[in-house]
């Protein structure tokens, strides 16, 4: 039997060994961690910890009203309700140009009135 025979029937059992090898590991790691998986599902699974997980999901999703209250109705101020936007309306940048930025509601009325009004 030549070099090249040796080696081609060495290749893959030595694949098939590492494979086995890495199996083995993989299983007992997942043997060894299976413990805190079960005890992290478990506190998850309160209810007093749910209820701060939503809250968390409900602030991540809100967006800051970034309208620029003082410059774009300066009649209405104190009506932004700052970590709540709900529309997008643009607004002129003078050195960016128009952007879209976020707005509140009331914001966002505010100053739809104020352009209907001129």
């Amino acid at each position: 039997m030549g070099v090249t025979a040796r080696r081609d029937t060495e290749l893959p059992e030595r694949l098939a060994e590492a494979g086995r090898r890495l199996g083995v590991a993989l299983t007992e790691a997942m043997e060894r961690i299976r413990p805190a998986v079960a005890a992290v599902t478990e506190v998850a699974s309160r209810p007093e910890v749910k209820s701060v997980l939503e809250r968390a999901e409900k602030m991540l999703r809100r967006r800051p009203c970034l309208c620029l209250c003082a410059r774009t109705h300066p009649a209405d101020a104190g009506i932004c309700e700052p970590f709540d936007a709900v529309i997008t309306r643009p607004h002129d940048f003078d050195l960016l140009g128009e952007i879209d930025v976020p707005l509140c509601a009331p914001c966002a009325a505010a100053r739809a009135a104020r352009e209907f009004s001129g």
